[in-house]
């Protein structure tokens, strides 16, 4: 009635493991079969479930759909853990008739419009979620290229942000270079603001 699967592709390369994880979303849909996959990648976790449970410890943590805990995570640590994350350190602060982000280093991020209780937090965005340009453009937050990794169809970028690390995930049509000052923008709708 029930299939246990614990860390079934773990030991495969990385083109065997998605073919594996194809063959298993047919066996699902051919069975209707309850799984429980029990894994510590990511990607597996978000491509193969319906409903994820994220322990912490031994004890969970959230629980949702891969797009809810991709998108929508709760806590830093389950921010962190699915999918590569930015995670700033910041005082929430008024701003007009929205709230601000003042970061470590004393820039400032705009936030969604509305209340929201100020303090101590941690503000999140995926690395996806960066629009980079130069710096002389309208932006956000403003960085040094720390690293450049070239992806293939993309390119990962490291940017110094006054002393905090951030990531970025870029298109290869404007590529920039390491030691460039870039500018750096979040649409407000793709952060979110975590107090624990």
């Amino acid at each position: 009635q029930v299939l246990l699967l614990d860390e079934p592709l773990s030991n495969l390369d990385a083109r065997l493991r998605e073919n594996m994880q194809e063959e298993l979303i047919q066996l699902h849909r051919k069975t209707g079969l309850t799984t429980i996959f029990v894994t510590h990648d990511q990607e597996e976790a978000l491509s193969l479930s319906d409903r994820v449970i994220l322990l912490n410890g031994g004890k969970i943590e959230q629980v949702g759909s891969p797009s809810e805990l991709y998108s929508k995570p709760s806590t830093r640590f389950a921010a962190s853990f699915m999918g590569s994350t930015n995670l700033l350190d910041a005082e929430i602060v008024p701003h007009g008739d929205a709230t601000a982000a003042h970061l470590a280093g004393g820039q400032i991020l705009q936030l969604a419009d509305g209340p929201a209780s100020c303090g101590p937090a941690t503000v999140m965005f995926r690395q996806e979620d960066i629009q980079m340009r130069p710096s002389s453009g309208t932006s956000q937050l403003t960085g040094v290229v720390v690293t450049r990794i070239f992806l293939g169809a993309r390119v990962r970028y490291v940017i110094d942000l006054d002393g905090q690390a951030i990531r970025c995930l870029a298109s290869t049509d404007k590529l920039f270079e390491v030691g460039e000052t870039v500018g750096i923008s979040v649409p407000v709708d793709r952060m979110r603001v975590l107090r624990d």
